[in-house]
């Protein structure tokens, strides 16, 4: 039996919006294609059973936790070899991507009850900031000479900084400018700034 848990080989579904060639699978599946698909790893690091009901057609409620790039639809298919029948998924409810979660967000009946209780400006208190979907990287704090030059595209040495990599950068009073990567010289170069 393949494993379902750890890391594991899988290969993307035709009808996935990989491309090939340019083109995503799906609209070649559409046509009657069968592609070569490469296997590409990825870890489920969590595939629990919340529910099973059983009958004529079982009803199975899994809770996956996965790194990106999973085809879950694919996981239930071979949930489904697995115990020898059918599977597909009816349902796929995302719960969290990266930092960010379900018991975070904001409906939209809340988000209409601001506006109309609060105006606009109680819209702005519900928004994270910018660079909360960069907290996995390391956060680099600029003098005001080197905020100047990479403000203008340019590299700057930063003394006691990150080593290798991208990183987020920040202005000498500690506002987000974007990210950059520290290249194999030491300097860190931008690679997205945010417009004044």
């Amino acid at each position: 039996m393949k494993p379902l848990t750890g890391a594991i080989e899988q290969v993307p579904p035709m009808y996935s919006a990989l491309k090939v060639d340019g083109q995503p699978l799906y609209k070649r599946a559409r046509a009657g294609e069968q592609v070569e698909r490469a296997p590409r790893s990825v870890t489920i690091h969590q595939f629990e059973l919340v529910s099973f009901v059983p009958g004529e057609q079982v009803i199975v409620k899994v809770q996956i936790l996965c790194s990106k790039g999973t085809y879950v639809r694919s996981l239930a298919e071979d949930l489904g070899a697995a115990l020898d029948l059918p599977a597909h998924v009816s349902e796929l409810r995302r719960c969290q991507s990266g930092p960010f979660n379900l018991g975070d967000a904001v409906t939209l009946d809340t988000l209409l009850a601001v506006k109309e209780a609060e105006s606009e400006p109680g819209l702005d208190l519900r928004l994270l900031p910018i660079e909360a979907s960069l907290h996995h990287l390391p956060r680099v704090t600029l003098s005001e000479a080197a905020t100047f030059y990479i403000r203008r595209g340019q590299s700057v040495v930063v003394p006691n900084g990150a080593q290798s990599g991208m990183v987020r950068i920040a202005d000498a009073g500690g506002s987000f400018l974007g990210i950059g990567n520290v290249r194999d010289d030491g300097q860190l170069a931008p690679t997205r700034l945010l417009a004044q």
